[in-house]
């Protein structure tokens, strides 16, 4: 039997993460005596079973998901990934030729999937973790378990990174999961579909053993974490956070590392023992200089513990990437200078390149806690619409309509500075409009 694992062209600050996931998933069809092919937005003729891997949203509403095709009728074809989960019955509806739509932690769901391929059965109804489309009708997922350990799979195959060369980073999975409940996060819509915790780790020394794993093999010593929070769980996570930092000091690895966590999770005990040991910059979801924004996205956060978390970065000399959103459907002036005064204050202690982690505007996922928050008893193809993109933008005042529009135009006349990272010549922008 043979699978065929299909990515997407890789983004320049994307690279790597779909390519790590795709490792650990052909783990499980190679332990169960599957061929293993491997393609880029293309499939191969003779496959069992296609699985197309997109965890961003860019990747999800691209063209060449909508386009692709069966080989031939016996063919499966199926996608999973964090953006396809929330979009998943959007996937069904645009193109027939997807089957279904794994939602939550794929393992379990996939290795049914196989037993069921192997036996000559080409249907996924009633196999727990896949959204499909039946007669017209969309039949959700219903969640299952979680697999039992995360240190159990052998190591990863990695040979893409022998020729990976513009961009020398080996990206890796530690954990799956986040403490958080941000209403606008994909991810706790894609880890709603798995029972049991919200949040699984692989030891300190399976993390430590792969790093080591892959310095000897495919000499990379530049890393990014691809978990949701490094940090998983808050307390216990900060412990694990530790005795990685201290096993990758005790072997000698000489290695840099990025990670991404939530502002809470940053105390300087805990960052000083990983900036020891190599941790360069941390994605950190700031998103708003306004409390009643945080509040609004249920960030569970304060601007209080942002700025500390910025501060406690900067002293230790970890770079700091922020996310940010200016935009919603219910700004107001007061919390865009707000936000305003936050970020100018503290711009220089922040990390922001080019291409930026921010976002001018909220934008909707399908599900998400904030679309009856804003608007509440609105039809199912009002929420769509708004997630997918295809309603005008359905702001709640009109001093939110008019200061985003006249962002957008400043924005656009607006010649960015040489000196200038993204995140300063937004808030540049940001000014001339407060």
């Amino acid at each position: 039997m043979k699978v065929n694992l299909v990515t997407p062209h890789p983004d320049l600050f994307m690279q790597g993460v779909n390519e790590i996931y795709r490792a650990e998933i052909a783990l499980l069809f190679k332990n169960i005596g599957w061929k293993v092919c491997y393609t880029t937005e293309t499939c191969i003729n003779d496959a069992d079973l296609i699985l197309i891997l997109a965890h961003y949203r860019e990747e999800v509403y691209s063209e060449w998901v909508r386009n692709i095709i069966k080989p031939h009728k016996n063919c499966m074809i199926g996608v999973w990934g964090k953006a396809a989960t929330e979009a998943r019955f959007w996937l069904l509806k645009i193109n027939f030729n997807i089957d279904f739509v794994i939602c939550g932690e794929p393992e379990g769901t996939l290795y049914e999937i196989a037993q069921r391929i192997y036996c000559g059965i080409y249907s996924v109804e009633g196999i727990k973790g896949v959204a499909i489309e039946k007669s017209g009708i969309f039949i959700d997922a219903t969640p299952r378990k979680s697999f039992s350990s995360y240190d159990i799979n052998s190591m990863p195959d990695l040979s893409y990174l022998y020729n990976r060369k513009e961009f020398p980073i080996c990206v890796l999975s530690s954990s799956r999961g986040c403490h958080g409940n941000c209403s606008f996060c994909e991810g706790n819509i894609h880890r709603s579909f798995t029972e049991g915790p919200s949040y699984r780790a692989k030891s300190a020394n399976r993390v430590v053993d792969e790093i080591e794993y892959v310095v000897s093999k495919y000499n990379h010593r530049i890393f990014a974490f691809a978990d949701d929070n490094f940090i998983v769980d808050g307390i216990m996570g900060k412990e694990r956070a530790k005795e990685i930092a201290k096993k990758i000091l005790e072997r000698k690895l000489k290695i840099r590392f990025t990670i991404e966590c939530r502002s809470d999770d940053i105390d300087i005990e805990v960052f000083s023992l990983l900036r020891k040991a190599g941790l360069l910059k941390v994605f950190v979801g700031i998103e708003s200089g306004s409390q009643s924004v945080l509040d609004r996205y249920n960030k569970e956060t304060t601007v209080k513990q942002n700025e500390h978390a910025i501060r406690v970065l900067n002293s230790l000399g970890i770079k700091c990437e922020p996310g940010y959103i200016f935009f919603d459907p219910a700004t107001t002036k007061k919390e865009l200078l707000d936000t305003y005064d936050f970020f100018s204050q503290n711009v220089d202690k922040l990390y922001a390149p080019m291409q930026g982690s921010g976002n001018n505007r909220l934008y909707f996922i399908h599900g998400a806690p904030l679309l009856p928050y804003f608007w509440p008893n609105k039809t199912t193809s009002f929420y769509e619409g708004v997630a997918e993109e295809t309603l005008p933008y359905p702001y709640l005042n009109e001093e939110a309509s008019f200061l985003c529009e006249r962002y957008s135009n400043v924005l656009s006349f607006t010649t960015k500075l040489p000196s200038e990272n993204m995140l300063e010549y937004r808030l540049r922008c940001l000014k001339k409009i407060l």
